[in-house]
């Protein structure tokens, strides 16, 4: 029931529009932990990252989403699709909490980010709490 009323929102990022969006993650690894590849060919050496956008699945498509996840093929699911930038701004149709690192930053909608090779750096417009 509760995943039915998931808040849904649009975001831009390099002119760019991709809307029904409930998560969206910016990785420069391949693997988020605990076995889980979000994306399969992210590398911390190619000073890319890769913007990994899920859009709001039907109930029916969370069990195949779980396991592209753990498989690492992600790629392959319908609900993602996956950019990859050196670096870029990417903007929120609305506020959204997030977090860098599994640690929480408070809510933005907006996020600068660009990409050494090796390093990522993160940077938040406005926050707020």
């Amino acid at each position: 029931r509760e995943f039915r009323h998931i808040g849904q929102f649009e975001m831009e990022f390099d002119g760019r529009k991709f809307g029904s969006l409930i998560n969206i993650e910016l990785a420069n690894s391949s693997q988020l932990g605990n076995d889980a590849f979000v994306s399969p060919a992210s590398s911390v050496q190619d000073g890319l990252a890769e913007i990994v956008l899920l859009e709001k699945p039907s109930l029916m498509q969370v069990p195949g989403i779980i396991y592209h996840l753990f498989a690492r093929k992600i790629h392959t699911n319908r609900a993602i699709r996956i950019l990859s930038a050196s670096g870029g701004c990417i903007v929120s149709s609305e506020s959204k909490h997030y977090h860098i690192d599994g640690d929480y930053r408070g809510m933005t909608d907006r996020l600068d980010f660009h990409v050494n090779a090796g390093a990522i750096r993160l940077m938040s417009g406005v926050i707020k709490i």
